[in-house]
């Protein structure tokens, strides 16, 4: 709880406090917290919103899901310093090898669930798309219908 603390604290600071004043008029007066994945690295973000910690130090916060489409953005900080990911299965993978011929879903082309997919299958040895697939699709909430419809056809 503390790590977290800290980075929220120092999020908020060098958002609210570029020159360490209050904002002044002409600055920034709403910073996007953009997210692209229900993943583990966001809920300081959605924590710190819901807290009103960036009005309380300066800006305005409006937290905004970004899709494939990709945006403009400036990244001022982050809670892991690793990819963290999880792969979720069909009950009748038991084991990693059970993987092999079968297919992942991950997200957009060149995001992070798509980099982490190829990175996990480098690790094992696999080359995309030849021992294991990797099929995009879209962002979280489309990954998670296409799961839930797995399951139930």
């Amino acid at each position: 709880m503390k790590r977290f603390t800290y980075w929220i604290v120092i999020l908020a600071f060098l958002i609210g406090h570029p020159s360490g004043s209050r904002l002044e008029a002409g600055q920034l007066k709403k910073v996007r917290l953009a997210f692209s994945a229900l993943a583990y690295a966001n809920p300081p973000f959605w924590i710190a919103h819901d807290l009103k910690l960036f009005e309380k130090y300066g800006p305005e916060s409006e937290i905004v899901y970004v899709g494939a489409q990709g945006a403009e953005i400036a990244i001022l900080g982050t809670v892991f310093s690793r990819l963290t990911f999880a792969i979720h299965a069909s009950p009748q993978i038991k084991q990693i090898s059970d993987l092999k011929g079968k297919t992942l879903a991950a997200g957009a082309i060149g995001g992070n669930s798509h980099f982490a997919a190829l990175a996990f299958l480098k690790h094992f040895g696999w080359v995309a798309n030849r021992d294991v697939g990797v099929m995009t699709a879209g962002g979280s909430p489309e990954v998670l219908a296409g799961m839930r419809d797995s399951y139930t056809h």
